[in-house]
């Protein structure tokens, strides 16, 4: 096992699937100070996966995307967590859940795979303190 591939393959696909929590909760809000937090927050996840898409293919390895049944059951969950109701208090928390669950598992990855290169680990790093960010924003929100 290449823990290299192994941690980048965690960070890529998670910030694949929270970039697509983000776009659905998203078209949810109404909020402007919150739109505009969200699109900041798609932008990160957006280049930490593309960081992690590059030194995956630098060490010759291939990305392993989210299954498209993963994908499915994360849009069903949306909609069935939004569909009571939509307002900024329940999208921050369905938000806040993706971030908490993010910082455990990257934490855990980070002591599982310690002999990964630096560089891995800095990218991972770089999730961690994306969502340590978005929850602390996020927190405002809870009603």
């Amino acid at each position: 096992m290449n823990e290299n591939r192994v941690l980048l393959n965690d960070v890529y696909k998670r910030t694949q699937l929270s970039e697509l929590r983000v776009r659905l909760l998203g078209s949810k809000v109404q909020d402007t100070a919150l739109t505009k937090h969200l699109n900041i927050l798609m932008e990160a996840y957006q280049g930490i996966n593309l960081q992690a898409l590059q030194l995956l293919n630098q060490y010759g390895f291939a990305e392993k995307e989210p299954g498209s049944f993963e994908k499915a059951a994360l849009k069903l969950r949306m909609n069935k967590s939004t569909r009571a109701g939509s307002s900024e208090s329940a999208v921050a928390q369905l938000l806040l859940r993706n971030s908490t669950d993010n910082m455990i598992a990257m934490t855990q990855s980070l002591k599982r795979y310690e002999n990964a290169h630096p560089t891995a680990h800095d990218i991972a790093k770089r999730l961690l303190q994306i969502e340590e960010a978005n929850i602390s924003h996020l927190k405002v929100y809870i009603g």
